[in-house]
């Protein structure tokens, strides 16, 4: 009983002493809020004309065929302008503001799910009208695929070769800009 005695007349001196050295610690402060989400936006321009060439930012390169082939898987991306048929595109009608864009033997530009030959992402298929091969032209200039809802964006340089890559669209980002123009 002696031992219970002294072990609660112990416990009421620590907790008095407790309470004299003030309160509890302050809490840590709370985490700054997350940044906004900016999300992109802009009007569609329509596109219906044929023989169109696509001219990158840096405007000396064009969205091009590799080595002029019109077969299935050929690899799309830039190279120097030159104004043949593997770098002149036609437009049908796609989905919900999209189109389909025609390429070299009548096959279609379509989005990959994985970089390929050259870093791009950009190949031709036959034309399906998968959701890969519906694009917005944005009147800002930027090409929006609609498969992840991101933009054609110049990627990195090589020797008279650029990949295109997508990326999210960014009003600010200048390699996501083309010109679209008969030549």
């Amino acid at each position: 009983m002696r031992n219970q005695l002294v072990i609660t007349a112990a416990l009421g001196v620590v907790v008095s002493s407790l309470a004299a050295c003030g309160s509890a610690p302050p809490p840590p402060p709370a985490p700054p809020p997350p940044p906004a989400v900016v999300v992109y936006a802009a009007d569609v321009k329509p596109m219906t004309a044929r023989k169109q060439v696509f001219h990158a930012a840096n405007g000396t390169q064009c969205l091009d065929v590799r080595g002029d082939n019109a077969a299935q898987h050929a690899t799309v991306r830039l190279a120097n302008c030159h104004g043949k048929e593997n770098q002149r595109w036609d437009f049908g009608p796609g989905t919900a503001g999209a189109v389909q864009v025609g390429g070299i033997g009548g096959l279609c530009l379509t989005m990959m799910s994985a970089p390929g030959a050259e870093g791009t992402q950009l190949e031709l298929l036959t034309c399906n009208g998968s959701v890969a091969q519906q694009f917005r032209f944005n009147v800002d200039g930027r090409i929006q695929e609609m498969s992840g809802k991101t933009c054609l964006t110049i990627g990195a340089p090589a020797p008279g070769v650029t990949a295109v890559v997508p990326a999210a669209c960014d009003a600010a980002n200048a390699t996501q800009v083309w010109t679209v123009a008969g030549q």
